[in-house]
């Protein structure tokens, strides 16, 4: 058993992605409630997602990411398709698994035909 196995979270992981890329649909954003390491209450932007039980926590590098290409205001994000995809990110002088988000490759293009 690994970490992530026997320590299961609430929220979507890195380790949840399996190494790989994967598109979601936006089925709600919310402001929740949740502690951080010092087990002080902060609010956090939670988006959840179509055949997903997990939500994901966005940080600001997320959320600048999401906003550049689905404008500013998570409200209107709702419906919406966005990639998840792992990668890897310094904190406090380590490298650690981290989600980051992007626009999916197929909404970038413009193959309509006119």
């Amino acid at each position: 058993m690994d970490r992530h196995t026997l320590f299961p979270s609430k929220f979507l992981k890195a380790a949840d992605l399996n190494g790989r890329p994967s598109v979601v649909v936006i089925d709600k954003a919310s402001v929740e409630s949740l502690k951080t390491m010092s087990g002080e209450s902060t609010q956090k932007l939670v988006l959840h997602f179509h055949d997903r039980q997990k939500g994901l926590v966005v940080n600001r590098t997320n959320y600048d990411t999401l906003a550049d290409f689905l404008g500013d205001g998570a409200g209107g994000w709702v419906g919406k398709r966005i990639e998840l995809y792992p990668d890897r990110v310094a904190v406090g002088g380590k490298t650690v698994p981290c989600i980051r988000v992007r626009q999916p490759l197929a909404d970038e293009l413009d193959d309509s035909v006119e």
